[in-house]
């Protein structure tokens, strides 16, 4: 491993933190309400869902956790993965500018993407934790493990975007086949279902994908108050399959990115 790889990325942290806030600003800039809106669109999709499944599907509880609770709890660090990996794929193409004609240390990139998703990713969590209180959830201080669990979920990410991210310059077809596969991890990962509801055979073959050890992880720490260290076994396997990752996406962003000027 380089060393100098994550050298660079702490000496360029305060450039990280600048351009992070300079994206989550764009993506409000001409709009009447501007920031404001950041509140808004999770608010309005925690209504509509809470809406409806209380009132049109009038849907069961998961045991004694009421459904939208359950949903809520699953959907909001999907999101966050699912959308972050879509611009990811694409950062490096988007930023093209850049990497022609400035000096930069390109690795930075996806991080800035994740750090500017994770302002939008933070109100979605407040939103969920007012539903919480709302149905008498009582405040656990479990919740705060919610952060360990967002650290693990940047890693992974972090470590899946530089690596498609690099591939998608050579390669132009990665960003849809990326969408495809985002588009069936959603309904292979239990945000609308329980794995307790397949076979043990088949539920060891379901914890292979690590973002249902993220999901778990938060309706563990918002729902079920269990510590992450009572999963023991998943989170070895969580942290093993994501350290390799993060390390091979680190070598390969390395490798090619000196190319990148050359194709774009």
């Amino acid at each position: 491993m380089d060393n100098k790889f994550f050298k660079d990325l702490y000496n360029n942290r305060n450039i990280i933190l600048a351009l992070s806030r300079r994206e989550f600003k764009n993506n409000y800039v001409g709009s009447s309400l501007g920031f404001v809106w950041s509140f808004i669109q999770p608010l309005a999709l925690a209504l509509i869902l809470w809406s409806i499944f209380t009132f049109a599907f009038n849907s069961k509880s998961v045991g004694n956790i009421p459904f939208v609770l359950y949903l809520l709890t699953g959907l909001f660090p999907w999101n966050f993965f699912s959308d972050t990996m879509n611009q990811n794929t694409v950062i490096i193409q988007n930023y093209s500018y850049i990497v022609k004609k400035m000096p930069f240390q390109l690795s930075v990139l996806p991080i800035i993407k994740i750090l500017s998703n994770l302002f939008i990713h933070s109100i979605f969590i407040v939103i969920t934790i007012i539903f919480l209180l709302a149905y008498g959830i009582p405040f656990s201080i479990y919740w705060f493990q919610v952060l360990y669990y967002l650290f693990a979920l940047a890693v992974l990410v972090l470590s899946f975007s530089w690596i498609l991210s690099a591939i998608q310059v050579f390669f132009k077809d990665t960003a849809q086949i990326v969408m495809i596969i985002v588009q069936i991890g959603f309904w292979v990962t239990p945000i609308f279902w329980t794995v307790d509801a397949f076979p043990a055979s088949m539920q060891s073959v379901i914890n292979i994908n690590p973002v249902v050890y993220i999901v778990n992880g938060y309706r563990d720490s918002l729902l079920y108050n269990i510590p992450f260290w009572q999963k023991g076994s998943e989170t070895l396997i969580f942290w093993t399959l994501t350290a390799i990752t993060f390390f091979v996406a680190s070598k390969i962003f390395s490798r090619l990115s000196p190319h990148f000027a050359d194709v774009l």
